[in-house]
């Protein structure tokens, strides 16, 4: 895990961004005015770090991918907190995203409190299948403070425990970096044909 200060100006972009609460809509489980916002933040900071453009309102949903490294599709997901992560808290991944998932994904958790920004690490598709929970539509979750909530869809939750160590940015991009050379030469050799193959079979 490493932290990052969340500037005014990304709060600002992100505000902007989001607008009426219409940013990335599904249509399902689409997540309310400040959990957007809080998305837009950790998405924002993280295409800073990984020199991509950053996100702008389109009012629809982004079709699951955030950036493309070196070929491989990447979505940023991140959570809104009032304190730092642990290293046993977890992350969400909705079931609805199966439908156009990502390969890669970079998790988030946002501290609200003192506007903190933690990467927390990050995991391929095959493996979060493989390490999550999965939580049906319509059961209840629990949180790590005994807080709990009904899953809206199909919920998917992985611990920061199973994800890839990245301690720092640099040890971030260049596993990131070698997973995209790993898929790459499985889809040279015809052994891999994306993430979709592994999504059907959730």
């Amino acid at each position: 895990m490493f932290d990052i200060a969340v500037t005014d100006e990304v709060v600002a972009h992100a505000v902007a961004a989001v607008g009426e609460g219409k940013f990335g809509n599904r249509g399902i489980a689409d997540g309310n005015r400040v959990q957007q916002i809080t998305g837009l933040i950790g998405q924002t900071v993280v295409h800073d770090l990984f020199r991509v453009p950053r996100p702008k309102d389109r009012g629809r949903a982004d079709g699951g991918v955030d950036f493309v490294l070196d070929g491989m599709s990447v979505d940023v997901k991140t959570m809104g907190r009032v304190v730092r992560p642990l290293p046993n808290y977890v992350n969400n991944f909705s079931g609805l995203q199966l439908r156009r998932p990502a390969e890669a994904f970079v998790f988030c958790s946002l501290n609200r409190q003192n506007r903190v920004l933690t990467v927390c690490g990050w995991t391929t598709l095959i493996d979060l299948l493989e390490c999550a929970k999965l939580n049906p539509a319509g059961s209840t979750c629990r949180r790590a403070n005994g807080s709990t909530f009904v899953a809206k869809a199909n919920l998917y939750q992985i611990s920061n425990l199973a994800l890839y160590p990245s301690p720092t940015f640099d040890d971030l991009l260049s596993l990131m970096q070698l997973q995209a050379a790993l898929f790459a030469e499985a889809r040279r050799r015809g052994r891999y044909s994306g993430a979709q193959e592994y999504a059907k079979a959730a």
